[in-house]
């Protein structure tokens, strides 16, 4: 037996307020999942920001951060 069909089988099983909370959390999940197959290249906007720093990235931060320390 696959697992959809255990989890279905064991919705039968549950009152109308559990299904309504099982809904919920289904709805959560979707919304927490990053969308299928859309091509993700916030990357080359990271790239790009940072261009324009030479050398070392850990130096830069260690530099930044020296009023802080």
């Amino acid at each position: 037996m696959s697992l959809k069909e255990q989890v279905a089988s064991q919705l039968d099983q549950l009152t109308e307020p559990e299904l309504a909370r099982v809904a919920h959390y289904i709805a959560e999940l979707k919304d927490q999942l990053p969308p299928r197959r859309i091509k993700n290249d916030a990357y080359l906007e990271v790239r790009e920001a940072l261009k324009g720093i030479e050398g070392s990235m850990s130096q830069f931060i260690i530099d930044e951060r020296t009023d802080r320390v």
